[in-house]
């Protein structure tokens, strides 16, 4: 993807000594491409401090998120992905108060880092339209959802929707809005999990695609 997005060549690439990273498939790929793999000593991750401190740095993010949302940890998927959207959107003081993706653009220009959608709020509140094959000519044609990031491989967003949302009435002075939601701390267990569904929308045409997200991964 480096090489046939931004025309480089990835020559040296550091690692610990994980079997995710060693294994039968990266290590004859490296020598074939001729990549030097290096790793780091054992029970030594100040040799690999780059990618230590960034991954303390994406579990704060996590954290913070998951904390003051109280977001329910089956989640933590969507939480991970915002906290990295995020990071690589903000000004950084290393970065002399530019964000990574600047830096990223200012050395690529032609490359998109961005989609056409409208931002949204982490848990903010939002009303997803309901395509006409899945609703009766009675139906409402929105649900009542919950944010939960972009999707990233396709120009749409994430929504997640619960049982007590789905209870609610809609209201015709929230049928457009967006509005803080702080979501209840549940532990569930597997097959509560599977029962639940969630709303991927394209936003640019009002639209959404209804799919279980747990129970068809």
């Amino acid at each position: 993807m480096i090489q046939n997005q931004f025309g480089v060549n990835i020559k040296r690439i550091r690692s610990d000594n994980g079997k995710e990273f060693f294994n039968h498939v990266i290590t004859p790929f490296c020598e074939k491409e001729g990549i030097i793999h290096e790793s780091s000593c054992v029970k030594t991750p100040q040799q690999n401090g780059i990618a230590e401190r960034k991954n303390g740095h994406l579990l704060d993010q996590t954290r913070a998120l998951l904390f003051q949302n109280n977001v329910p940890k089956y989640l933590w998927g969507e939480v991970v992905l915002t906290a990295t959207y995020l990071i690589n959107r903000l000004p950084s003081r290393v970065l002399e108060l530019r964000s990574p993706m600047d830096i990223l653009s200012s050395f690529y220009p032609n490359i998109s880092t961005t989609n056409n959608l409208v931002p949204q709020i982490f848990e903010c509140v939002s009303f997803v339209h309901i395509h006409s094959q899945g609703r009766g000519k009675l139906d409402p044609k929105a649900l009542k959802c919950v944010f939960v990031g972009d999707v990233t491989f396709h120009e749409g967003k994430a929504y997640f929707t619960q049982p007590y949302l789905q209870g609610e009435s809609l209201s015709e002075d929230k049928s457009n809005s967006l509005e803080t939601l702080i979501l209840p701390n549940l532990e569930m267990n597997s097959h509560e999990i599977n029962s639940r569904e969630g709303m991927v929308g394209n936003e640019s045409k009002n639209e959404a695609l209804v799919e279980d997200r747990f129970g068809n991964e």
